[in-house]
């Protein structure tokens, strides 16, 4: 990108708030294209955007998303379709407490080849926001401050953003170029509307809206009023009280979602600038008569609604995955971050898990891969973090088949695995801790072993030197970084990294199972001696890693089997997935819509509109209720209900077992880069059909729980399945197209 005849601008005095504006005539020649790039900064006070670009009077969208390192990220938008004969004007509200610069491009080519370009300087236009929105505090936490939004609409400048505004501002200030600016690589962040799903209670002076479902962004107000009538808007992700509905504007998280917006007289259409995570609005009326019309107006990234689908038997189940798709939809916006109410940070693990859920909904891979792009920049402090980067690396390779960024990425590996605590007396992971509090502290309080959180999620786990959560990990992350550097070309790393594995493989079965009681310790002690608990954990991340030998695999299924979901939202994850791996979808299933405050349907129930960071508030009072990590269901349910896992990059070929239990009738749509598979089961009596859509250039291979009939029914021919571990699977391929398949105990 050329950005010659462009500068940094800014009002004069550097407000935190600020208004832009520039117009120009685009000229009488057709126009073949035309765009907008922008970029502004410093995305690091909130972390979030800075700008919210403006049209011809319409919302283009915000950003920038936050830079990897010390380049400046811009965005850039069609304006082909916006333009209007004459005059035309851009504009900006930005708002940052550092730095304080935003620059623009405008470019128009046209039909003839002619290109006109106009540039942000000193002839356009800059006004401070002040008096439209006065000092007021922040809606942040301890992490980011962002800014309360009491606006004044008498001293908005409405109209700013459309040709011919009267008021005359000065121009703008000149400011420090931009030392590096890169085209951002994630899809633009969207602007939508929505009315609410209900109302909640409506009366004198009060409102109370439920949009169905949870948002990132803020309220979009038509309001007819007189000057200085008053509102106050109260955000909330779930209600204070259901008997007379009130907000709870006040977040668990610590975040006050309250903005207090004075009016101006006549019609008038205001909107929030900044993001409110939240499900339910309730606005106030503190002053005056104001007739108002309430939407919401949230940001998100681009995402196909239609791509993804799962439909059940069990209505809970299918609010379940609805939940978890609807959570992707909202909360992905510019990064993946853990959440958009209390910290705004994105950590390796919730990408990582972010990345599996999004990428079984939605097929654009871009925001995954620059979210985790950003992880592997920025590492946080647990000592499995570095080890779910490689992972969300080899993930996404996995899934989409393209290499790329693990090509580029490749150099890190040695950094992200645990090469360094490697015992060469044991071959087992072996590192000091003090019970997960402060570990290894050579890096300033990182390599702190989480297992799970918060800690009273983790089951009494007992922390030694030798930590058996780490191990199954690391046995799972050396044998993905072999698939990765045979990826590249790399046969000697690949080999020293499949032997580690192999060798630790060993060395966990031989240290650390428990013959006694038949069950994982939870690691070692100093002395080498296993510790004598055997939490869920210990159990649930070697099964999931691989780590278990095949004549354990059963005793470990039965042992968790007997536990319920004595773990987190996050571990749950991983002991879902690896019963689902391991046939187990028996146990694993009912799991997902227990009743009681330890599954998926009690988020519902308490009525959160998007997955929670914990299973209830009394298992970490500071929950957020919008934790897009916390969406595993959208793909546990795909990949391991019906088991629709790639073997090769890409879905080139990919396994096919599902275990629908119970389940009489169970659909799903998963989007794959050669186009989409879809699964119907169906149970009729003794019977059990399976309709199977391959899509082009693929290969699926059905396989189905041992103890299943020894032959099925495919396109009417009978096909004989092998014994293949815990399952059995068909000799013949399905190739692209349509085939059913029918099960039946007489086949036996």
């Amino acid at each position: 990108m050329d950005w010659t005849g462009s500068t940094p601008i800014w009002a004069y005095g550097n407000p935190d708030w600020c208004f832009l504006r520039y117009e120009f005539d685009a000229g009488p020649g057709p126009i073949a294209r035309a765009a907008l790039a922008i970029t502004a900064s410093s995305t690091r006070p909130a972390l979030q955007y800075v700008y919210r670009a403006h049209f011809n009077g319409t919302v283009l969208g915000v950003g920038p998303t936050r830079p990897l390192g010390d380049e400046s990220r811009y965005d850039t938008y069609d304006l082909t379709g916006l333009l209007w004969p004459g005059p035309n004007t851009v504009g900006a509200l930005l708002h940052t407490t550092a730095d304080h610069r935003c620059q623009a491009m405008i470019i128009i080519e046209y039909a003839d080849g002619a290109v006109a370009r106009f540039g942000s300087g000193p002839d356009w236009q800059a006004s401070s926001a002040a008096d439209a929105y006065q000092e007021a505090g922040s809606i942040g936490t301890a992490v980011f401050a962002a800014p309360v939004e009491n606006l004044d609409a008498r001293r908005y400048p409405h109209g700013f953003d459309s040709p011919g505004f009267a008021e005359h501002w000065p121009a703008a200030a000149v400011r420090e170029p931009f030392a590096r600016l890169e085209s951002s690589p994630v899809p633009l962040v969207e602007r939508r509307t929505m009315p609410p799903a209900r109302v909640l209670a409506e009366g004198p002076g009060r409102l109370v809206l439920d949009f169905g479902r949870t948002w990132a962004g803020g309220a979009l107000i038509r309001a007819r009023a007189s000057a200085g009538d008053t509102i106050e808007l109260r955000f909330g992700e779930v209600l204070d009280s259901t008997e007379r509905p009130t907000v709870k504007f006040e977040l668990h998280t610590g975040n006050v979602y309250r903005d207090v917006w004075t009016l101006t007289d006549g019609d008038q259409e205001l909107e929030t600038w900044g993001l409110r995570v939240f499900r339910y609005l309730e606005v106030r009326t503190l002053a005056g008569n104001p007739d108002l019309e309430v939407l919401a107006a949230a940001y998100r990234s681009p995402y196909d609604t239609e791509a993804a689908a799962f439909t059940s038997a069990d209505p809970d189940l299918d609010r379940v995955w609805r939940l978890s798709a609807d959570t992707i939809e909202a909360l992905n916006l510019n990064l993946y971050v853990d959440s958009w109410t209390r910290e705004r940070l994105p950590y390796e693990a919730d990408a990582y898990l972010q990345q599996r859920a999004h990428l079984c909904l939605d097929p654009d891979p871009a925001l995954a891969r620059y979210s985790v792009d950003f992880t592997l920049e920025h590492r946080t402090w647990p000592t499995e973090w570095p080890l779910f980067g490689l992972l969300a690396v080899h993930d996404l390779w996995w899934t989409t088949g393209d290499d790329g960024q693990l090509r580029e990425q490749y150099h890190r590996l040695p950094d992200l695995l645990p090469l360094r605590w490697l015992d060469p007396g044991t071959g087992l992971v072996r590192k000091p801790s003090d019970g997960g509090a402060a570990g290894d502290l050579d890096r300033g309080g990182f390599d702190r072993d989480l297992v799970d959180w918060p800690p009273g999620e983790r089951d009494g786990y007992e922390f030694g030197e030798v930590n058996t959560v780490i191990n199954a990990l690391a046995y799972r992350c050396f044998r993905a970084a072999a698939d990765l550097a045979r990826a590249v070309g790399e046969p000697t790393d690949a080999e020293h990294y499949a032997a580690t594995a192999d060798r630790l493989r060993d060395a966990i079965q031989r240290h650390l199972f428990d013959p006694d009681r038949q069950a994982y310790a939870d690691g070692l002690d100093p002395a080498g001696r296993r510790l004598g608990h055997h939490a869920i954990h210990a159990q649930l991340f070697p099964l999931w890693a691989g780590a278990v030998p095949a004549d354990r695999v059963d005793g470990v299924v039965q042992d968790l089997a007997g536990r319920g979901m004595a773990c987190s939202v996050y571990a749950a994850a991983f002991l879902l997935e690896g019963l689902f791996e391991h046939a187990a979808g028996d146990v694993a299933l009912p799991l997902i819509t227990a009743p009681g405050n330890r599954s998926w349907r009690h988020m519902l129930d308490v009525g959160a509109g998007a997955t929670m960071e914990a299973w209830d508030a009394a298992f970490k009072p500071n929950l957020s209720h919008s934790h897009p990590w916390a969406a595993s269901p959208a793909f546990l349910l795909p990949q391991g209900l019906f088991g629709l896992r790639p073997l090769e990059p890409g879905y080139r070929s990919f396994a096919i077992r599902p275990q629908p239990g119970p389940l009489d009738q169970a659909e799903v749509r998963l989007p794959v880069p050669a186009g989409t598979i879809a699964v119907r089961a169906r149970r009729d009596g003794d019977r059990q059909d399976y309709l199977i859509r391959v899509p082009p250039g693929s290969t699926g291979r059905l396989a189905l729980p041992a103890g299943s009939a020894p032959e099925i029914e495919l396109d009417g021919a009978t096909v004989r399945l092998r014994p293949d571990g815990r399952w059995l699977t068909a000799e013949v391929p399905l190739g692209p197209g349509d085939h059913l398949v029918r099960t039946s105990p007489y086949l036996r």
